[in-house]
């Protein structure tokens, strides 16, 4: 799933997981990434990707958070959004990992 705003391509996600328990709605999703990729971020030249495992607890929510990114300055980025999201279809045991790339400097303006 993904995304445009006014510069272009801002953020790209896919999960990787059992998808009726790991993914998130693209509304959320969106809304988590445009409250934790702050244009002062973007501004600064902070972009690229963040690989994000978890699991989904019974309350719904991300657990056992483990963020990797080339980039340091995304790796509470990464957190903060997986910390907001809430899972529909109950918990479950098996890791599920989000991609997501921020940033239009992550991405090909001729795909």
């Amino acid at each position: 799933m993904g995304f445009y705003d006014a510069h272009g391509m801002r953020a790209v996600a896919t999960e990787l997981g059992p998808r009726s328990r790991s993914s998130p709605g693209q509304t959320q999703l969106q809304e988590a990434i445009k409250r934790f990729y702050t244009p002062e971020l973007e501004a600064a030249g902070v972009y690229g990707s963040m690989e994000i495992r978890y699991t989904v607890g019974a309350d719904g929510r991300a657990h056992d958070i483990d963020v990797h990114s080339g980039t340091p300055e995304l790796v509470p980025v990464g957190r903060s959004i997986a910390e907001s999201l809430t899972f529909a279809g109950g918990p479950s045991a098996r890791p599920a990992t989000l991609l997501v790339m921020v940033g239009t400097r992550s991405f090909s303006r001729n795909r």
